[in-house]
């Protein structure tokens, strides 16, 4: 009995034993864990867990939005909560918004240098500044750069791509972006008269021709009358080459220009009718030039 005793107290005092070391082990992982919680988020309460975000732009000094807040002007380094962002880098209507979406993780560091683009209208101010320094080959660059860029087409930007283009007697590229720009404007009187000239060096005989009618439709009224009442006579012909020298009115340049035509010598026909529109003193470099322009021109 005796030893029956003994050798249960022994069963109970290592039973206790085992629970006490499973009490211990069990508190102490308890505690741990508790203070590794605690510690890891102290740590992303102190921003220890924050991404960094680096911006550089141009221009300088874009405004930069993360999801919709404002954190700062570029040069930019500022820090983000870890995950799913949407940047936006703004400057103003000159300029196309950069958007960026971003997955941040923590401790990470994100870079980016970003050149923002300009708008049709930032392009176009581009181009005429350019214009005015008489830099013609940026400025032209600029002018197409709007009619491609973000933003609400300025048709004025092929006239002056087309002026720039005849200034530099790229007579070829003139008639391509004038002609642009007069499926927009087809009143343009400039832009008529550089058409024509163009063609003409371009030996476009005819379409020279068709261009210059068109000028002086804008500028003189009466010119489609003329064209109606003038017939492909010799007498008519022979009246007009001996009244133009002492004459050389509008009436009878267009009315020669017109006998040729019809008699299909279209060189003559050509050169009476640039006769008549140089007559004018149009300025090529104002695409809005008007008939009305030109008569208080004259007058003075």
């Amino acid at each position: 009995m005796i030893k029956n005793k003994n050798k249960n107290k022994k069963v109970i005092f290592k039973l206790l034993v085992f629970v006490f070391f499973i009490l211990i082990y069990f508190i102490k992982n308890v505690v741990y864990s508790n203070q590794v919680n605690e510690e890891n988020q102290e740590d992303y309460n102190d921003n220890k867990l924050k991404a960094v975000l680096i911006i550089n732009t141009v221009p300088s000094n874009c405004s930069v939005y993360v999801d919709n807040v404002f954190i700062g002007n570029t040069p930019l380094r500022a820090e983000i909560s870890p995950g799913q962002h949407l940047i936006r880098v703004s400057y103003d209507d000159n300029y196309v918004s950069e958007f960026i979406k971003l997955i941040a993780f923590a401790k990470h560091t994100y870079k980016y240098d970003i050149q923002l683009k300009y708008t049709s209208l930032g392009a176009y101010k581009k181009a005429k500044n350019y214009l005015e320094q008489e830099n013609y080959l940026y400025s032209r660059e600029y002018f197409l750069l709007s009619t491609k860029s973000y933003g609400k087409l300025i048709p004025e930007a092929y006239f002056y791509a087309g002026y720039i283009s005849f200034i530099l007697k790229e007579f070829d590229k003139a008639e391509k972006y004038l002609l642009q720009y007069i499926s927009y404007n087809s009143s343009s009187l400039s832009s008529w008269f550089m058409l024509g000239e163009s063609r003409n060096t371009l030996n476009k005989i005819s379409l020279a021709i068709a261009s210059y009618k068109e000028a002086l439709k804008i500028i003189y009224p009466k010119t489609n009358n003329i064209f109606n009442s003038t017939y492909a006579t010799y007498e008519e012909q022979q009246k007009l080459e001996k009244e133009i020298i002492k004459k050389p009115t509008l009436d009878n340049y267009i009315k020669l220009a017109r006998i040729y035509e019809l008699k299909g010598d279209l060189k003559s026909a050509l050169y009476y009718y640039r006769k008549a529109v140089m007559l004018f003193n149009i300025d090529i470099s104002d695409p809005y030039m008007k008939k009305n322009d030109i008569i208080e021109d004259e007058e003075k």
